[in-house]
């Protein structure tokens, strides 16, 4: 793994609690945080689904954004890695994964009928 030791240092230096990791596969636009410390125990995870996740192509990719003193480390392990970068996404790849937007989900309106004959 490209990867293998550097990310303990990454989660412990906080940038990843500021900074997100960005999964970009197709249409599918994730941002991953890791949160150390008291924080940890006072944010509220969303553990729903992924909206595209299951769907998402094998061409995926995950871009880093080190902080300055692991930058050179970072960029070193990712090089010719064909899932790695260091950096943002293009700002055509990325769709804000962020909580101020959300997903469209489709209502199963089929689904809420069932729902509401049942009662």
């Amino acid at each position: 793994m490209p990867l293998d030791g550097l990310v303990p240092s990454l989660a412990a230096s906080g940038a990843i609690a500021k900074t997100p990791l960005t999964l970009i596969a197709g249409d599918l636009a994730l941002d991953i945080f890791i949160v150390r410390g008291d924080d940890a125990f006072e944010i509220d995870e969303n553990l729903a689904p992924v909206p595209g996740g299951a769907s998402a192509p094998g061409n995926w990719k995950l871009y880093i954004q080190p902080p300055d003193h692991l930058n050179e480390e970072v960029t070193a392990a990712v090089d010719g890695s064909e899932h790695l970068a260091v950096g943002k996404p293009a700002a055509g790849q990325q769709q804000s994964a962020s909580n101020e937007s959300q997903p469209a989900l489709a209502i199963d309106a089929d689904a809420l009928r069932r729902i509401g004959s049942a009662q």
